[in-house]
């Protein structure tokens, strides 16, 4: 085995590892924006009286609001405020490289030992390097995790909630549907015989014919030069 094989694999399963867990925030993301959207759903359509059961009912999408909201927090510190190291870039650690030669050349020693010298002493603070950021990046991911971890305890709360708070608002949605009742007149023969016992109106008497008026003639119309007519009708 390569000996800065270790520190190195090390190194790169933790940025794996970082992004394997950017990866799963996908999934709770899309669950919130769902129950977010079936509490509004629910707040809208459901009745706003604070008795019996509608009272559970607000009850638990309060709950469940504040639930994804402390898992909304926690998706937030999982993804931002971290730092994570990566290594120098591949040009830089050449002419580290190279410097490592003419300092071992400059301490008198010939270009043979120069070469190996430099090889093992670059060889050992690439590995200090390596185990250096991975101790950082993995206290970072274990952060994160815990906050992952955090965030899906409260979103699957936040599920049942919401499911309880489904089945209760499913059951009042058919109570309130439910067919109108009938009534029934029991006493509609005496309401008819009623009717025929009131005393009928007394015979219309003719109108008399009113004497004929002459008619008149129309008043003449003024009309004024640039003024619309229909103002004066």
């Amino acid at each position: 085995m390569d000996r800065d094989s270790t520190f190195k694999d090390h190194y790169f399963w933790e940025l794996q590892r970082r992004d394997s867990l950017n990866s799963s925030l996908a999934f709770p993301s899309g669950v919130v924006t769902l129950l977010f959207g079936a509490i509004y759903a629910m707040s809208q359509s459901a009745p706003p009286d604070y008795k019996g059961i509608n009272f559970v009912l607000l009850f638990l999408l309060v709950v469940t609001a504040v639930l994804l909201s402390i898992g909304v927090y926690f998706l937030i510190r999982s993804y931002w405020g971290y730092t994570y190291k990566h290594m120098p870039l591949s040009e830089k650690l050449l002419d580290y490289k190279k410097a490592l030669v003419a300092y071992h050349i400059a301490c008198g020693k010939d270009k043979e030992t120069a070469l190996n010298d430099s090889e093992i002493d670059f060889a050992t603070d690439l590995d200090l390097v390596y185990a250096k950021n991975c101790e950082i990046n993995g206290g970072n991911n274990d952060s994160k995790s815990s906050y992952i971890f955090r965030a899906n305890l409260f979103i699957i709360s936040s599920i049942a909630s919401v499911a309880i708070s489904g089945t209760i608002f499913l059951w009042q949605s058919k109570a309130t549907n439910a067919e109108p009742s009938k009534i029934e007149i029991t006493n509609i023969k005496e309401l008819a015989m009623a009717s025929n016992d009131t005393p009928s109106d007394p015979p219309a008497q003719p109108a008399k014919q009113p004497e004929p008026v002459r008619p008149t003639m129309p008043p003449s119309r003024d009309v004024k030069d640039h003024v619309d007519p229909q103002k004066y009708r």
